[in-house]
């Protein structure tokens, strides 16, 4: 079997998926009409569908054909996470572009959280209150509040943002603990700001405590990046 042939139809359907052309749930053509549009054997389209399968692009059912997978929301954070990553985006780029959808989560949530809601977020408050001095508990606190935050909105791809913007991140601030341990105390203070403003809907207010919190952040990352450079010197 020539490998190339394969690999090459590989890459073919995965960039018709990538691009939209094959859409989630979509019926790939019969292996018959794959033979005669790439010219090649029946064992070349199978190898090539096994492979798409194994990579999770596709799926086989049996008597029925090959279909385009449909992706659970932490499939789409994964391929996300990869693509944020691939673009070489510096932190703080991927942080401006999460400020910009923090702040429009904020505004949603002013208008649409409901009370079990805004229970849940106190609920994480507390929690993150009682970790001021854990930071893996308080990190995993912390995601879950800006998770519960994009809920609030009910746009399941805002979570999913959300989800890959915060692990791209915070992630990192909490691995240099001793930077990050200082300000978690004002990161709670954020936090109720936050939940104060959505609770009184006041979306001016919800805005305003989302900055003043993307700004807590964007100073931690560049003490980070400062630190960084000065120990590749």
């Amino acid at each position: 079997m020539n490998n190339f042939l394969y690999e090459d139809i590989v890459v073919n359907i995965k960039e018709e998926i990538e691009s939209g052309k094959l859409i989630q749930g979509e019926k790939l053509p019969s292996e018959r009409m794959m033979v005669d549009k790439y010219g090649v054997s029946r064992n070349v389209i199978r190898e090539a569908l096994k492979v798409l399968t194994e990579k999770g692009l596709i799926a086989i059912r049996p008597g029925k054909g090959a279909y385009v997978n449909i992706l659970d929301n932490e499939q789409v954070f994964k391929k996300l996470e990869l693509a944020v990553l691939s673009s070489k985006s510096t932190l703080l780029e991927i942080l401006e572009v999460r400020e910009i959808v923090e702040k429009a989560i904020v505004q949603k949530a002013v208008e649409k959280a409901k009370p079990k809601d805004i229970a849940k977020l106190k609920e994480l408050y507390d929690s993150m209150q009682s970790h001021l001095i854990s930071h893996t508990n308080f990190a995993a606190e912390d995601a879950k509040f800006h998770e519960v935050l994009a809920s609030c909105t009910g746009n399941s791809m805002l979570k999913v943002l959300i989800k890959t913007f915060y692990t791209l991140t915070d992630k990192k601030l909490f691995l240099v603990s001793q930077l990050y341990s200082r300000k978690l105390e004002q990161a709670q203070v954020e936090h109720k700001a936050i939940i104060e403003s959505i609770e009184e809907r006041d979306p001016l207010r919800a805005v305003q405590a989302m900055t003043n919190h993307m700004k807590c952040i964007k100073e931690q990352l560049e003490n980070i990046e400062e630190i960084s450079q000065r120990q590749k010197k």
